[in-house]
């Protein structure tokens, strides 16, 4: 079991076999489509990244943020949705008694893309279903 830290708050959270199935119960979503949307947005600003790094040497770290942000901003609703639906899950494979999805989303006091728990659950589910 591991944790990870969204804002003030700690989960634990684990990932099984049976996320797959519980995911198209609760979300009627395809998990491994889900996390495919969230590993191509990672790649994309992590490209995004190194390439501006070496086209710009000269902007400062905010100015490549802003970059990428603007670059990605069309696809960044997705990727919210679909991690925050994965890392729910990972949660509710570790307690079945957390509060629906929707009330556990609405909880949560800020979601920043610079966080490690999204590695980490994409990490986590990943590795589960390789």
């Amino acid at each position: 079991m591991k944790k990870i830290k969204i804002g003030d708050k700690e989960f634990s959270v684990s990932c099984h076999a049976s996320c797959y199935r519980d995911y198209a119960d609760i979300f009627n979503r395809n998990i491994l489509k889900d996390l495919q949307i969230t590993q191509q947005f990672a790649s994309k600003q992590y490209s995004l990244s190194v390439n501006y790094k070496k086209e710009h040497p000269e902007y400062s770290d905010k100015q490549i943020y802003e970059l990428i942000f603007n670059d990605t901003i069309k696809d960044l609703d997705e990727f919210i949705d679909c991690i925050t639906r994965l890392c729910w899950i990972c949660i509710y494979d570790n307690n079945k008694e957390i509060d629906c999805y929707e009330e556990w989303y609405q909880s949560l006091e800020r979601l920043s893309l610079s966080d490690d728990w999204m590695m980490e659950v994409m990490a986590l589910c990943a590795n589960c279903f390789r």
